[in-house]
């Protein structure tokens, strides 16, 4: 009887370590061809569905170039293992978004004056924005997210001889001819000027986290389209802001001791703040607020460690990657997988 309840526990506890385990691994020397830069494939993150992460890279074939192919767009299922691979006619990108249904992408480029769809149908592309002389135009500041089945993104206005505006939040309608570019009120370059903020992000149409200084001293503020400001934590140092739904995760080092933390933005309470021996800078957080991952940097050593943590177990971290070469991490939405992109050319998928 002991036995069986010993091996019971010995289950158990194999169980309750394992946070993440390698669930795909890809090259992207095997992925892309002498078409692009390889030196400059990127993989932005994953669909909605968490089946697909979406790479991309700039074509410097001279042919294609010359039929107005500039960036492939590579769309990876790891699930079933397809790769589809199409060219567009942006030659950059800044921003993606899929909508809700993975039926299309937004993407944001040509140095944040375009915004394009592909249709994820028949992978058709068609931009439906851009700045142009001579008339009013709406040039981006880089975000783009969804709220309320709505669209929102960062920017500013400019008039027919190209004069600005501040930059606002502004909620996207889009048609089949063109989009209206609805200002919000909230002002961001208002907010700069009076919070001049070491880092922010933008949490949604209502609210911003940010970094500020005071004396010697940092702290986390919360920021509402009136400007009214709320001090959420102070310390001396505050790094890694990332965030999800209701959550802001980041790392703050007080007294000698370093801490990460989840705010509540919906409650304004401090939900956990963990004591860990490392600085948390590389902080990720799935919009369903159920993972986090934290990444340890060593620099000097060209290695990082990668930390998992759980909502069910509280967010306590477990380290999952060990002493690897440098890299980028995403996160699904959904906090089920997250990737690992080093600089070698590896893509390890995690399931979480």
């Amino acid at each position: 009887m002991k036995k069986i309840i010993l091996t019971i526990f010995v289950l158990l506890g194999v169980i309750i370590s394992v946070y993440a385990t390698a669930y795909k691994e890809y090259d992207i020397y095997n992925i892309v061809d002498n078409s692009v830069d390889t030196k400059k494939f990127y993989i932005g993150g994953f669909n909605n569905s968490s089946t697909t992460l979406l790479g991309m890279a700039p074509i410097v074939n001279i042919e294609l170039k010359k039929q107005s192919k500039n960036y492939k767009l590579y769309f990876i299922n790891f699930v079933n293992n397809n790769i589809k691979v199409i060219d567009i006619p942006m030659y950059s990108i800044q921003q993606y978004l899929f909508d809700r249904e993975d039926n299309r992408l937004f993407l944001i480029g040509n140095k944040l004056t375009t915004l394009a769809v592909v249709n994820l149908s028949d992978y058709s592309y068609k931009e439906v924005s851009r700045v142009e002389y001579g008339k009013d135009s709406f040039r981006f500041f880089g975000l783009i997210w969804f709220e309320d089945q709505n669209i929102f993104t960062t920017g500013y206005y400019m008039d027919k001889k190209q004069n600005a505006t501040d930059d606002f939040i502004v909620k996207l309608e889009l048609s089949e001819q063109k989009v209206n570019f609805i200002n919000t009120g909230f002002n961001i370059s208002s907010f700069e000027k009076k919070f001049n903020p070491i880092n922010f992000v933008i949490l949604n149409r209502e609210k911003i986290a940010f970094v500020g200084a005071e004396k010697n001293k940092q702290y986390l503020g919360l920021v509402d389209k009136s400007l009214n400001m709320k001090k959420i934590d102070e310390g001396d140092t505050f790094s890694g802001l990332s965030f999800s739904d209701n959550f802001v995760l980041y790392g703050v080092k007080k007294s000698g001791k370093i801490y990460y933390s989840l705010f509540d933005y919906n409650s304004n309470k401090i939900y956990l703040q963990n004591e860990i021996d490392f600085p948390p800078s590389y902080n990720f957080i799935s919009n369903n607020s159920s993972s986090i991952i934290i990444g340890d940097f060593k620099p000097k050593l060209n290695r990082m460690d990668i930390y998992v943590g759980k909502k069910e177990n509280n967010y306590n971290l477990e380290k999952v990657v060990n002493n690897e070469m440098l890299g980028y991490i995403k996160i699904s939405d959904d906090g089920k997988y997250f990737v690992f992109c080093q600089k070698n050319g590896k893509i390890r998928i995690y399931r979480i």
